[in-house]
């Protein structure tokens, strides 16, 4: 009979079944006392066996040596036995029980194996956010933890954090801020950070609380997958500078004026600015398409309503091979090139042919 059970365990129960030798069948009416019945156990390593003590059990009730029938009528044969603590301390055990009148030997294996599943812990890193179920059902974490404690305070779209908090103002901008407990915590509620003023130590979110945070609110602050952390594990801006650097965080006006000039400022080889202000396109074969007419002269068709001419063909119109390599965007009814394109084997344009009106 081979069983198993987990190092350590105690206070083990198993049912065996004693075979009469000369009919095959259960051998019934045994007990603790009954003459010439032995119990002896081995655990590898031992140098010897060991005598288990036998000694009238309870059915359904663990004692060292605890040994009672169960039922003669209905499992015939079938014991109980408390297994000795010691059987389960170390390695694998074996157990024989033997001696009575008429029993077949009865040898018992017990496989010692490792603490086993049920009872391992299985944890993440401690700067990870363990994973849990929101109230919307959707799965939150894993994020890097940047900062967790008790709020001192709390308003309709703020909180604040406690003595300790970072002093940096802006440093947990991009982060997420989620109280897990106390007010606010019950159902979960997570906002992103906008703005953090160090020297008040209040982090304002993106919009307000469903409940106002107060001075019971336990709170993580969250690290988003896109931010970036400086030497000093403080969240930088999700920006790269020229070099492609995190750089320092910046002012909402700084901000501002950055993305101002990343609209309207392009690279100079590209792109020059007339003398109206408009910009065009730069020595590439297409500055006639949109440049200014000349001064004082005013055509009948100005060169940006022309070009919307060869858009349309473009939208609405067809494109026709002319020769090899030589392709044309024409007027619907196919009787005007509007552009003309020459490729190379490589299917890279070589020269564009524009006709305006």
């Amino acid at each position: 009979m081979l069983i198993s059970r987990a190092q350590g365990t105690t206070s083990q129960r198993i049912q065996i079944k004693i075979t009469n030798v000369a009919t095959g069948n259960g051998l019934t009416g045994l007990t603790s006392v009954a003459a010439g019945l032995l119990c002896t156990y081995f655990r590898d390593g031992d140098t010897a066996a060991t005598a288990v003590a036998l000694s009238a059990g309870t059915l359904g009730t663990w004692s060292s040596g605890g040994f009672v029938e169960i039922n003669a009528t209905t499992l015939p044969g079938i014991y109980e036995l408390g297994v000795p603590n010691a059987c389960l301390a170390t390695k694998d055990c074996s157990i024989q029980l033997s001696g009575a009148a008429n029993m077949l030997d009865c040898p018992i294996k017990i496989e010692i194996t490792n603490a086993g599943w049920n009872n391992q812990t299985v944890g993440f890193p401690t700067n990870l956010v363990d994973l849990a179920i929101n109230t919307s059902g959707h799965v939150i974490g894993q994020h890097t933890l940047v900062y967790t404690a008790t709020a001192a305070s709390g308003a309709a779209s703020t909180i604040v954090f406690p003595t300790g908090a970072s002093t940096t103002t802006h440093v947990y901008e991009g982060c997420r801020v989620r109280i897990v407990a106390g007010t606010g915590g019950a159902p979960y509620q997570e906002r992103v950070i906008k703005a953090y003023n160090g020297a008040t130590l209040t982090a304002t979110v993106d919009r307000a609380w469903t409940t106002a945070p107060d001075a019971t609110s336990v709170f993580e602050v969250v690290l988003d997958d896109n931010a970036g952390l400086d030497v000093n594990q403080n969240v930088n801006a999700n920006i790269v500078d020229a070099a492609g650097s995190p750089s320092a965080p910046m002012t909402a006006a700084t901000i501002a004026n950055t993305c101002a000039a990343a609209i309207l400022k392009t690279p100079a080889n590209l792109l020059a600015t007339d003398a109206t202000g408009y910009v065009t396109l730069a020595a590439l074969g297409l500055d006639q398409v949109i440049a200014e007419p000349a001064a004082g002269t005013q055509p009948a068709i100005n060169a940006r309503q022309a070009l919307m001419l060869i858009v349309d063909a473009a939208a609405a119109g067809i494109v026709t091979e002319l020769a090899p390599n030589v392709f044309a965007i024409q007027n619907p009814s196919g009787t005007l090139n509007r552009a003309v394109f020459t490729v190379d084997a490589n299917n890279d344009r070589t020269s564009v042919s524009l006709t305006l009106p």
